[in-house]
């Protein structure tokens, strides 16, 4: 069963509970990166849209060392199977102009 990207995402946010959803409401990316400048973050996509932007997700971790934003989500995820968290920095400067940007899934369990 191949069904598209936006319809898994889908599902799996429907998966979440009442009290998640409040706790961490879905924004946009560029919300995100207003709310959370120059720190990584963990976020579940709620929508995609284009490679440079135009999700939406929830956030379930940030802060300014990568190492400590992943533990934190993967401890949220043993918690809740229905979180898939992506890790992101909300900063320009940390990949090198080069680097291309391919997507925004990739889950850390």
């Amino acid at each position: 069963m191949n069904e598209p990207l936006p319809v898994i995402l889908e599902r799996a946010d429907a998966l979440l509970d009442v009290e998640t959803k409040r706790k961490h409401p879905a924004l946009p990316f560029e919300d995100i990166r207003t709310q959370f400048p120059d720190q990584w973050v963990a976020i579940h996509v709620v929508t995609i849209g284009n490679p440079r932007g135009g999700w939406v997700g929830r956030i379930f971790a940030h802060g300014p060392k990568s190492n400590i934003v992943e533990r934190e989500a993967a401890k949220i995820e043993q918690k809740n199977p229905a979180v898939c968290c992506s890790l992101y920095f909300t900063g320009d400067s940390y990949f090198p102009p080069s680097m291309v940007f391919v997507g925004p899934i990739i889950c850390l369990h």
